[in-house]
């Protein structure tokens, strides 16, 4: 049996929540950001890269980690079927179950991964530089090294070679990929004990209020009054006066908070509710963003009106203009 090798960071189960009916083969509408251009693919094609579960582990298959994923997957295909045919979330296992797939979704996905990255690059290159800065320092950078195992004696670079390295501007360090999933395992226990601490409703779209939309990252957590809050100050999942939201399919949405009182009756979302909400999906996007149809509204992030969903390129185009005039060098 061929090895796969598509794995996707946000699972085709859910994803076909989204679609005209609920089924893995159905049409989504995808609109990449970056481009302002929209085209219509399938679950299989999107929110998904190569190898991105893989791991490198003695003893363990390389997709042993994909394996375990797609086990989970099967549990949730069906507490998400059942949350969307009853507009509730049964107590105990269903809820366990929604609670670890959100916490899925914070800490495995490419955005996170690219943060990992760039922190570890910028560590190694700042650690090299220090070690190179004098010939005493590197003597006993290498001196540690030899004595761990990590180099030989004769593989003893020179001086002048790594420092010429280490001042290189396009020189990028990291650790490899299992290092960094491995990084990412350790923030899911705590994740999902922060969100357990939470207190959580499901929202439905009103018949005429449009429906839902999701991305490749959408999982949203903010402040309740971000003006209340330095910009440089993050919304923490520990943290009071915040919320997460995550859309659940085109007719329900998901929020927890740490006052709110959880119950079986759902929020009714009207036309500017789920709007507002589609903003939000928007605005926490990686790269694209998924609906099942154009049949679906947000606020204008420029005149804060209701648009419709097929004025989505056009005002993600205006975006991208004002992106490039604030720019450095925009016009």
């Amino acid at each position: 049996m061929a090895e796969a090798r598509r794995h996707h960071f946000v699972p085709q189960c859910y994803l076909k929540g989204f679609g005209l009916q609920r089924d893995k083969d159905c049409s989504l509408a995808c609109f990449n950001l970056a481009e302002a251009k929209r085209f219509d693919t399938s679950p299989l094609n999107i929110a998904n890269k190569r190898d991105f579960n893989r791991i490198e582990v003695e003893g363990h298959s390389p997709t042993a980690l994909e394996t375990r994923i797609a086990d989970f997957e099967g549990k949730l295909d069906g507490v998400l079927g059942a949350v969307i045919e009853t507009s509730q979330i049964a107590d105990g296992y269903p809820r366990e179950i929604l609670l670890e797939f959100v916490a899925h979704l914070l800490c495995r996905n490419p955005r996170l991964r690219r943060k990992y990255d760039d922190f570890l690059n910028d560590t190694l290159n700042m650690m090299l530089r220090i070690q190179t800065s004098s010939p005493e320092r590197f003597a006993q950078s290498m001196s540690d090294a030899i004595e761990a195992g990590a180099l030989a004696p004769d593989e003893v670079p020179a001086l002048a070679e790594m420092r010429e390295w280490a001042s290189d501007p396009d020189l990028r360090l990291t650790y490899d990929q299992t290092y960094q999933i491995g990084l990412e395992l350790q923030t899911y226990d705590p994740a999902l004990i922060a969100l357990r601490q939470r207190g959580w409703r499901l929202i439905e779209a009103l018949p005429d209020a449009g429906s839902f939309i999701t991305s490749d990252h959408p999982v949203r957590v903010d402040w309740h009054r971000p003006e209340d809050h330095h910009p440089m100050l993050p919304p923490g999942l520990g943290t009071k006066g915040t919320y997460v939201m995550m859309p659940v399919s085109s007719k329900l949405a998901l929020m927890g908070t740490f006052d709110m009182v959880e119950s079986a009756t759902t929020l009714k979302a009207d036309r500017r509710t789920v709007a507002e909400i589609n903003f939000l999906t928007i605005t926490s996007a990686d790269r694209q963003v998924y609906a099942g149809s154009t049949d679906f509204y947000f606020r204008s992030w420029f005149t804060g009106e209701v648009l419709p969903g097929d004025q989505l390129e056009d005002a993600l185009a205006q975006a991208s203009k004002d992106r490039d005039k604030r720019s450095p060098g925009g016009r």
